[in-house]
């Protein structure tokens, strides 16, 4: 029996990195059959956002002093994917910009990003569904009241265990909102080329959360089979193809002001030659017209 994986219900993570702030899209996917979830179908906008967006300020300040969630928007919903194997399905989307990442030098533009990696413990209830601490709130009771056996076998994070020690303390501490395992810049993907308009880092870790166990084996298959997973996937743009990582910082250069300007200069010296062309056509029609007549 080997780690189950989520691949299907990838939590994608989208970091866009502009002059002024860093804009988020994280989608965080839990999917686990260890306990019926409750149902939830839920919305947060920036008018009734403002707990969460402080918690989560709080939580990045321990690594970026001086940033600042704002435009929060959240979405959570959970769906019963398969009746017969009781797989739920829980996704959450958040969707905010941080202000105060970005320093400007000059010539550039310097973005610390280490607050990805931020650890938010505190708990969220929407109505009366808890949002972070899912695992203590409702995967950890489910574990501790399996009916194993001798031959059980338990994988956490890609270790395999006899008992349910350690599943029971990865379990309780499980919050979704806790990034920690996000790694470096430096240890992405670069997916550019020194010649295009943007430049993007791609990354592909391990779960950071993956609880599978087998309760009895036939034949060294185990049945049945319960899973909780969360299955990341990152991705990192920057609007400009001229830039670059080192740890947790990202940096670019900004255009200079004849980069800017020449454009414009070259349009206008097109625009004058093309009236000017215009006009000299419509002289000559004219004298052609005089001397005809």
């Amino acid at each position: 029996m080997a780690p189950a994986r989520a691949q299907q219900y990838p939590s994608n993570a989208s970091v866009g990195v502009n002059r002024d702030s860093v804009v988020v899209s994280l989608g965080l996917n839990l999917l686990e059959n260890l306990t019926s979830l409750p149902p939830l179908s839920a919305v947060l906008d920036s008018s009734n956002s403002s707990q969460l967006a402080q918690s989560m300020t709080g939580a990045m300040q321990k690594l970026v002093p001086g940033v600042s969630v704002s435009a929060l928007a959240m979405s959570a919903r959970t769906t019963l994917l398969n009746a017969s194997l009781n797989l739920w399905l829980l996704e959450e989307k958040y969707n905010f910009t941080v202000q105060g990442a970005n320093t400007n030098i000059g010539a550039s533009i310097k973005a610390d990003l280490a607050f990805l990696s931020m650890n938010d413990p505190d708990p969220f209830k929407l109505g009366t569904v808890e949002i972070n601490n899912v695992g203590s709130s409702y995967l950890l009771q489910p574990i501790i009241d399996l009916p194993t056996n001798t031959n059980s076998r338990f994988f956490v994070n890609g270790r395999e265990f006899l008992n349910k020690v350690n599943p029971d303390l990865v379990t309780g501490k499980f919050s979704l909102l806790d990034l920690s395992w996000i790694p470096p810049l430096s240890r992405w993907t670069l997916q550019t080329g020194p010649l295009d308009s943007s430049t993007v880092w791609t990354m592909s870790p391990k779960p950071p959360f993956n609880v599978t166990i087998g309760i009895n084996s036939v034949e060294s298959f185990f049945l049945p089979i319960y899973l909780a997973v969360v299955d990341p996937s990152l991705t990192l743009t920057v609007s400009t193809g001229n830039a670059v990582v080192d740890g947790t910082t990202v940096s670019f250069d900004l255009p200079a002001a004849q980069e800017i300007i020449m454009p414009i200069i070259i349009l206008v010296l097109i625009a004058t030659a093309a009236a000017s062309l215009l006009l000299d056509r419509r002289l000559t029609k004219t004298r052609g017209y005089r001397k005809k007549r």
